[in-house]
């Protein structure tokens, strides 16, 4: 509840989407991605950040839907057109996603400035009826010790 009141104070946010599982007490790709390809349906854009958790998703939810991902774009060039690094950075490419699929993509939060609050957006509970996989569930989180 406390990151959705804050996502929807966030500058440009028209609504914040809510859905409340115990399933989702830790975060599996496994789990989520059904969840977000179901809410998915009349969007035309899915975008999840470039970091290990969103590339953890993307995949995940862009299979689902039976579209190919983009990742970690940089810039936008229209609708389904994008710029993203390749060879580690050493040369940018443009990306065109088909204009009548769902685009699945990872973005670099660095490529572009922070946003600021002032933002009112609604937050909506939803309820997503989706089977969650059973073969992958959470056991434990352990860190280890180093010097």
């Amino acid at each position: 509840a406390s990151i959705a009141a804050e996502a929807a104070q966030i500058a440009g946010v028209a609504k914040v989407i809510t859905v409340a599982r115990a399933e989702n007490a830790h975060a599996l790709a496994a789990v989520l991605a059904p969840q977000i390809a179901q809410l998915a349906a009349g969007y035309s854009h899915v975008l999840l950040p470039s970091t290990t958790f969103g590339k953890d998703i993307a995949p995940c939810v862009a299979a689902l839907l039976g579209v190919a991902q983009v990742s970690d774009l940089m810039a936008v060039d229209g609708p389904h057109a994008f710029k993203r690094p390749i060879y580690a950075g050493n040369a940018i490419i443009s990306v065109t996603a088909p204009a009548d699929r769902t685009v699945v993509a990872t973005v670099r939060p660095a490529s572009w400035p922070a946003t600021g609050n002032g933002g009112s957006a609604a937050i909506e509970a939803a309820t997503v009826d989706v089977a969650l996989p059973t073969h992958t569930r959470f056991k434990g989180l352990q860190s280890g010790k180093s010097d």
